[in-house]
């Protein structure tokens, strides 16, 4: 049948402009749709090029855009951030004309970073898969246990890579020192001797390559590749590289593990293909805000401080103790383990020693997620920040009661400064105290007033919490100030301040990737004073902490303290990352302490 002249037109028009749409539309690894594509083809084909002349096939061809900041160490220190305590050194070598990175592990683990901003080479939205190979040429000096490749970083949706997106290794020293027998400055000796000794041509024919490529089918805003030693030894790095491609097809190879030897130099070459199979973000876990609603209902937003915390149901007693000795509201996040848990709170609340929890607190539930691991306290504490009744909130460890009539001399004190009131970066801290055989069975001890409190110091049967072992944590509350003060006063922010604080529930929150027990108040204040929050003390109230055992949940094996040490840097990649982007470039990220004097690295010329 024919088609009236004008359809005709119309469904050749139309059939052109589909195909034109499906031309335009379909990815292909042959088309340069960015002068960045066509660099990395032209990169790629030299790289492919030198290979072939080499006689030497590698595992895989790479481009050769290398991402990484001081990939090779000429410029000292620049850019490279330690993930763990900084006991690492360049040596500057002029007879290899090379410098050499000498990580070290004298703990449980060491590593290194640096965080690439990506967000300009993966917002291709027609590629299907983004391409990170991550690679580090070394020699092992005296290492002997599992080295790591591991990448961590974000991606455009807010979600995370996991900790399995890595490559492991084992080393077998090369040379004949004992790793488990040396120390810092013996392996600076060791290292420079070594470097010194070697020619350059033999420190090829040692070195070893790992390598690992990553795929992705979501683009990244940053990626942080990580070197890490586990257990004691040492290791020259001469070389490192980050490289970004895109693709639509995946080989065969992804998820394999290979093994290769370089014909020129005899190199051991270990490399592993992956594909993300896990992006993370934190749990949405099932929350039952206000389980159980306090009476409590002559309250004010604006003037009163409620007091939030976690917990879960085994220690309601210490929840019972706090809101005995406080006036004003609490909201407590509890965390419900299993489903066994809501019916013994239940019966918990029932009993007549619980009674003033009717009164003054707000009970949340929060429902383990199956992934949880650790306990999610961050996480917990702004579940309670959340549903707080007040604009105004302190924020305390269950395991901690306040002084009598502490609200009301709060309170008063904040009304009274308008200052504070109008400044919504203002950060009030609590003197928190340990009294000698202060616990569930001796609460009478808790002093009625601040000149018990200094009585008791005056007869060291009190102190600062923690004094005898990790005084930093509450050195910067300045506790001889606070034994005189009768009025608010300053406090300087210093670093591994936990401080217990009043402010409003707008502020910052916890960051929630903290979980168990380790550095969670810590990021909170550091963060603050990195946004320019300001501090104070309140003068006339303190907090005492209620002994008790330890929770199983704090007990941190290797793998935890490692996830934790991951936390604290990527927090503040993060917070730099929202909040001040010119620390967030790479080259100025070291702007920023990570409180474990990386920023000092050491420089030895040979």
């Amino acid at each position: 049948m024919l088609l009236p002249k004008g359809s005709m037109y119309k469904l050749v028009f139309g059939i052109i402009a589909l195909a034109l749409v499906i031309i335009l539309l379909t990815p292909s690894p042959n088309k340069d749709t960015t002068s960045t594509d066509k660099q990395l083809q032209q990169q790629q084909s030299k790289q492919q090029k030198n290979d072939k002349n080499n006689n030497n096939t590698p595992i895989f061809t790479l481009p050769t855009n290398n991402l990484i900041y001081n990939h090779n160490f000429k410029d000292q220190k620049e850019a490279w951030r330690s993930s763990h305590f900084m006991s690492s050194f360049i040596i500057n070598s002029n007879q290899h004309q090379q410098s050499y990175y000498s990580l070290q592990s004298f703990h449980q683990w060491d590593g290194i970073f640096q965080h690439i901003d990506l967000r300009n080479y993966s917002s291709n939205l027609l590629t299907q898969y983004h391409t990170l190979t991550f690679q580090v040429e070394y020699i092992n000096l005296n290492h002997r246990g599992k080295m790591s490749l591991m990448f961590r970083g974000l991606f455009s949706d807010g979600t995370q890579l996991g900790f399995n997106n890595r490559i492991d290794v084992i080393n077998e020293c090369q040379v004949k020192y004992d790793p488990k027998e040396t120390r810092h400055n013996e392996s600076v000796a060791l290292a420079k001797e070594f470097v010194a000794s070697v020619e350059k041509s033999e420190m090829e024919q040692r070195k070893s390559i790992i390598s690992i490529t990553l795929h992705s089918n979501r683009p990244f805003e940053y990626i942080i590749p990580n070197i890490i030693l586990y257990e004691k030894g040492s290791i020259l790095i001469s070389n490192v590289a980050l490289y970004y491609d895109r693709t639509n097809v995946l080989d065969a190879k992804t998820s394999k593990f290979s093994e290769m030897i370089n014909h020129v130099t005899g190199s051991m070459h270990n490399h592993k293909t992956m594909l993300v199979d896990k992006y993370i973000r934190d749990y949405d876990r099932e929350i039952e805000p206000f389980f159980k609603r306090a009476s409590k209902s002559a309250y004010s937003q604006s003037s009163d401080i409620t007091i939030v915390s976690q917990l879960d149901i085994s220690r309601l007693d210490r929840l019972t103790e706090c809101s005995k000795n406080w006036d004003g509201l609490i909201s407590v996040a509890i965390y419900i383990k299993e489903e066994a848990d809501v019916d013994k709170l239940k019966q918990l609340l029932r009993m007549p020693q619980h009674k003033s929890l009717a009164e003054n607190t707000d009970i949340h539930l929060v429902f383990k997620h199956f992934n949880d691991k650790p306990y999610p306290i961050n996480y917990l504490r702004n579940v309670a920040i959340d549903y707080s009744r007040t604009d105004y909130v302190f924020v305390l460890d269950i395991d901690f009661v306040p002084s009598p009539n502490a609200h009301h001399i709060m309170r008063e004190a904040l009304q009274n400064n308008p200052a504070l009131l109008n400044d919504p970066k203002s950060v009030i801290a609590v003197a928190p105290f340990e009294i000698d055989g202060y616990d569930l069975d001796n609460t009478y001890r808790l002093p009625d007033n601040k000149e018990t409190m200094i009585s008791l110091i005056a007869q060291d049967a009190a102190r600062q919490i923690h004094v005898r072992f990790a005084p930093e944590a509450h050195e910067a509350t300045d506790y001889k100030s606070w034994e005189t003060a009768t009025d608010i006063y300053k406090a300087t922010y210093m670093n591994h301040w936990e401080p217990y604080t009043v402010f409003r529930k707008t502020a910052l929150q916890f960051d929630p990737r903290f979980s168990g027990y380790g550095w969670d108040k810590v990021s909170h204040s550091y963060h603050l004073s990195l946004l320019g929050y300001n501090f104070y003390v309140f003068p006339e109230v303190f907090i005492v902490h209620l002994y008790h055992p330890s929770a199983p949940w704090s007990k941190r094996t290797d793998e935890d303290h490692l996830q934790i040490w991951f936390n604290w840097c990527e927090s503040v990649i993060n917070l730099a990352y929202n909040y001040l982007p010119s620390s967030f470039e790479t080259l100025n990220f070291k702007s920023i302490s990570l409180l474990n004097g990386d920023q000092h690295l050491g420089i030895v010329n040979q």
